[in-house]
């Protein structure tokens, strides 16, 4: 994830601790940004001014940013499905019973 931090923080001149708050709701809406890369910027930058308290400038530079990167930010978002997605299965498992 220190890799999509960068990214935002270059692209856009966000402060790091802003740029890795804009990377975390990445993370939380890992499932929407496919859907957002591949249409316009408007939801992204919608809902990212809304929640992350960033300028609607700087939103517009990191869907740029998201999008012209598209295929590195997905494995950093990836990864971190990945391993909530392993988490998950334990705790079903530990439901269940299984070890």
């Amino acid at each position: 994830m220190e890799g999509l931090y960068k990214l935002l923080s270059e692209k856009t001149g966000l402060a790091k601790d802003k740029a890795e708050q804009v990377g975390n709701f990445l993370k939380e809406h890992a499932a929407d940004v496919p859907k957002w890369i591949s249409g316009e910027s408007s939801q992204f930058v919608a809902l990212a001014t809304k929640q992350t308290g960033i300028s609607k400038d700087q939103a517009e530079k990191a869907f740029e940013a998201i999008k012209t990167h598209s295929g590195q930010v997905m494995q950093w978002l990836g990864g971190q499905a990945k391993g909530l997605a392993e988490k998950a299965k334990g705790a079903i498992g530990g439901l269940f019973g299984a070890k």
